[in-house]
């Protein structure tokens, strides 16, 4: 696949899961609006950075927390989860299989 200039490959990929509105606005654009808006550069700063806080904070989960923790958060930061996406895209996201996942879920039912 040849790069085109200003478009980087992504490592990830990302499914919606429930309908959503994604808005995909071109690299030129936002280079436009930082040189002719005042500020704008501050809010793009904000949020690029709240946005890698998050995924460091993920990532940190993955490797200090129990698969147990993990899920619990998942739950918490997600509400109702369990019946919006399936057992596979959940497992996925918690980086364990489905089978694993679904000793957690029968295993939390008991208690």
């Amino acid at each position: 696949m040849k790069r085109d200039e200003g478009v980087s490959l992504s490592v990830f990929s990302i499914e919606c899961l429930e309908d959503c509105e994604l808005i995909e606005i071109p690299f030129i654009a936002t280079k436009y609006m930082e040189s002719n808006t005042p500020n704008a550069h501050k809010v793009a700063r904000y949020l690029a950075e709240s946005q890698i806080i998050e995924l460091v904070r993920f990532i940190k989960g993955l490797d200090k927390k129990s698969i147990l923790d993990r899920y619990f958060d998942l739950e918490q930061t997600y509400p109702g989860i369990q019946q919006r996406a399936t057992q596979k895209s959940i497992a996925s996201y918690l980086r364990i299989t489905p089978v694993h996942l679904s000793r957690i879920k029968k295993s939390r039912n008991k208690s």
